[in-house]
C-alpha cells in the first residue's frame, strides 16, 4: 500500500494532465478531472464539493484512486466547484497524504487559460465578470491568495511539494515521492519519464 492519496491542489493549466499521466506510468492509479466515462461523466470537483455539502467523505465514489488531478468543474461563475480548495478538509479527512502545489508563472499561466478550447472556455467564465480586464484582475488574485494560503497551512511539514512547471527539474519530483515510496515497497519513479502534455504556451 502507498501512501494514502496523492492531491494536486494547484490550478488547472499548470501541468495536471502531465502529472496524471506521470503517475498511471508507474502503476500508480490516477484520475483527471473525470472519473466516469465521456457520456457518464463524473467530473472530480463536482463531486468533492457536493460531497462537503452533503455531509460525506469528500472522495465517495471515486475513492480506489490513489493519484486526483485537476479537480476544476464548470466554465462560468455560477457553476464552478473546485475541488482542489478543499485541501484542509482533504488532509483532514485523509491523514498521511502527499499533496502537490503546482504551478507556474502567472502571465502564462494566464496565456494559457485565455488559450484553452480555442479561447471558448474564457469566453464564458468573462460572462460572470463586468469586463476583460476585472476577470483577469479575480484570476491574479485567486492565484495569489490560493498560493499564499496553501503555502501557509502547510508549513513547516513534509506533505507538500510547491512544483513550477516550468522552472523546476522534474527530479525534485523523485526527490519528493520516492524516499515516501521506499517505506511503502513502492516502484521509485523516473524523473526522465516525465510526459509533459497540453502545452499551450
Amino acid at each position: 500500500m502507498i501512501i494514502m492519496k496523492i492531491f494536486q491542489i494547484g490550478h488547472h493549466r499548470c501541468g495536471t494532465t502531465s502529472f496524471h499521466r506521470f503517475f498511471n506510468l508507474f502503476k500508480i492509479p490516477s484520475c483527471h478531472m473525470n472519473a466516469g466515462t465521456k457520456d457518464s461523466p463524473l467530473f472530480l470537483g463536482k463531486i468533492l464539493v457536493d460531497n462537503l455539502a452533503n455531509n460525506k467523505p469528500l472522495l465517495s465514489t471515486v475513492e480506489h484512486f490513489v493519484a486526483y488531478t485537476d479537480m476544476e468543474y464548470g466554465n462560468n461563475i455560477k457553476h464552478r466547484k473546485v475541488g482542489y480548495k478543499l485541501y484542509q478538509q482533504l488532509d483532514q479527512q485523509y491523514p498521511d497524504s502527499l499533496f502537490i502545489l503546482n504551478h507556474r508563472p502567472i502571465d502564462n499561466w494566464i496565456n494559457s487559460r485565455l488559450k484553452l478550447n480555442g479561447g471558448n472556455w474564457a469566453k464564458n467564465m468573462a460572462k460572470g465578470y463586468n469586463s476583460h480586464d476585472e476577470m483577469l484582475e479575480a484570476w491574479k488574485s485567486d492565484y495569489h491568495d490560493h498560493h499564499k494560503e496553501v503555502r501557509d497551512y502547510f508549513f513547516g511539514r513534509d506533505c507538500l511539494l510547491d512544483y513550477d512547471i516550468e522552472n523546476d527539474n522534474p527530479s525534485k519530483l523523485c526527490d519528493f515521492f520516492n524516499p515516501k515510496f521506499v517505506a511503502y515497497g513502492r516502484v521509485l519513479l523516473d524523473c526522465n519519464k516525465f510526459p509533459w502534455s497540453h502545452k499551450t504556451i
